[in-house]
């Protein structure tokens, strides 16, 4: 498995002063790879590789649809857990053995771990005619595609484990168990950049522009002056493992979390909901999400113990242009109240409500099987703050908020 840390928090999954619901018409996808711990992704145009700690490599030509194993040359342990594609070059980063190459984009595979020795790669970055190797036991450096390794970890903290790197513009950043580092001379020295993170172990990066995103087990932290850093966590359920993945594309930012796969949306950016949730077919079961991955078509995602799934980005655009304009479904009255309150429906008939505070604690649920409207809600005895109501009916579920005084 690729989780390497625990949390304990928890955060409710809803947009702020927003009101949406699903009908239920889009539709999550397993792939037929249906098995495993996939760790991570590469893309190369139609070509598209899967890593898994169990079973090797995976190998699909049509956007996911069918898969088959390319693990020649591999070891018999298949733990793959980072991957990266540099020109005709597969880098594959193993548990235990280091670095595997491929020139025959996965057919047979070479172990390329000279200079570098037996050690568990988590994460790759290409920069010019270089790559970097994130490791259990530090940084490493090839400037001959793979053919050796040097050690790159000066500034680093001795020990330093560096689960996630990304090219940001003429830099490298990595996610380390001691927040992130920076270097600026190609791995020649390496810079903390903490200010903001609240000593966050970061294990997954996402660039947009000048946008540096942090998957965290705090959350996700964003920058964009590579000198502090805040967060983007509003209703993102990152407990049990904090965001082990991040993908983004032109408008929107994908987060992968034990609770499954979380989105925030350009018109309501950094605030979270779960795609899970909203789009039917997730699995309910072994739903952490390892890796993520995204072409013009398809978000792809990696998970414990189920393979891929994916969902169409055409889908996701129209499930979301459903949810904006649907305002106005459900509403609390009075808002702001002293904890006795109404909720109705505009649309359908509510037929369980729930309520949470902002920390993701159930403080009220109901099953409705007289399906009446208005309900009244009474939660006079919890303290004053912000609550979010969830109520389902049978076009689907609809979140608002409120303020209890």
């Amino acid at each position: 498995m690729k989780r390497i840390y625990i949390m304990t928090l928890f955060a409710i999954f809803t947009l702020s002063f927003s009101i949406f619901t699903l009908n239920g018409k889009a539709q999550w996808q397993q792939t037929s790879f249906d098995s495993g711990d996939v760790t991570c992704f590469a893309i190369k145009g139609d070509t598209l590789f899967a890593g898994t700690d169990t079973n090797g490599i995976y190998l699909s030509i049509n956007d996911g649809s069918n898969w088959s194993v390319v693990n020649t040359g591999l070891p018999s342990t298949y733990d793959v857990f980072a991957l990266t594609i540099k020109g005709d070059t597969l880098l594959a980063g193993t548990g235990k053995n280091g670095v595997y190459l491929s020139i025959n984009m996965g057919n047979n595979w070479t172990l390329s771990n000279s200079g570098m020795g037996n050690t568990r790669v988590n994460a790759f970055a290409i920069s010019g005619n270089k790559i970097f190797a994130g490791t259990d036991s530090g940084m490493y450096l090839s400037s001959n595609n793979g053919g050796n390794w040097i050690a790159a970890d000066s500034g680093l903290p001795a020990n330093t484990q560096v689960f996630a790197l990304a090219k940001y513009e003429n830099d490298i950043l990595a996610g380390t168990s001691s927040g992130v580092f920076v270097s600026s001379d190609n791995g020649q020295f390496w810079t903390e950049l903490d200010t903001g993170l609240d000593s966050a172990i970061v294990s997954s990066f996402a660039i947009n522009g000048n946008l540096i995103y942090a998957g965290t087990n705090k959350g996700v932290y964003y920058s964009n002056n590579l000198s502090s850093w805040n967060t983007e966590n509003l209703y993102l359920n990152y407990s049990n493992g904090g965001v082990g993945a991040l993908a983004v594309n032109a408008k929107d930012l994908f987060a992968g979390t034990y609770y499954g796969v979380y989105m925030t949306l350009s018109w309501s950016w950094g605030e979270w909901f779960p795609l899970n949730d909203y789009f039917n077919g997730w699995p309910s079961t072994n739903t952490y999400v390892n890796a993520l991955a995204l072409n013009n078509i398809n978000l792809f995602v990696g998970t414990e113990g189920d393979g891929v799934w994916i969902l169409p980005l055409n889908v996701i655009t129209i499930g979301i242009n459903e949810i904006n304009n649907n305002a106005n479904i459900v509403t609390v009255y009075p808002n702001p109240n002293n904890g006795k309150f109404q909720v109705s429906s505009s649309k359908s008939q509510i037929q369980s409500l729930e309520v949470y505070n902002v920390i993701g604690e159930e403080v009220y649920s109901s099953l409705l099987a007289d399906n009446r409207s208005p309900i009244t809600v009474n939660i006079t005895d919890k303290p004053s703050g912000v609550y979010i109501v969830k109520a389902k009916s049978k076009e689907g579920i609809a979140f608002t908020k409120f303020v209890k005084e």
